[in-house]
């Protein structure tokens, strides 16, 4: 796995290997997630699944991070029963009360 790395940092070593993430390939695929979580939400909308007064942008940003949590997580051996858990709570916030 490629650390992410501030700006001017220079490479990430692993086993004497240099590591290099570009950050756009890390911006587009963050925008490309971003972009499928909102139409999701704007799908769940549409369909009156979602709760009034969500954000959908922000709610957009907060599956795409939680997501990449997910995935971290999974990678350390998290057990899938504790990362459906978490996810169950946060989508919980998106959902009308009957939805639950």
């Amino acid at each position: 796995m490629t650390a992410l790395r501030a700006p001017g940092a220079g490479p990430r070593r692993s086993a004497g290997v240099a590591c290099h993430v570009p950050y756009s390939s890390l911006r587009a695929h963050h925008e490309a997630l971003r972009a499928a979580m909102r139409a999701a939400l704007e799908t769940a909308r549409e369909h009156g699944h979602l709760r009034p007064g969500v954000d959908v942008e922000a709610g957009a940003e907060t599956l795409a991070l939680l997501a990449y949590g997910v995935n971290l997580r999974s990678r350390a051996g998290a057990d899938s029963a504790e990362l459906l858990t978490g996810v169950r709570a946060v989508l919980d916030g998106f959902t009308r009360t009957k939805e639950r």
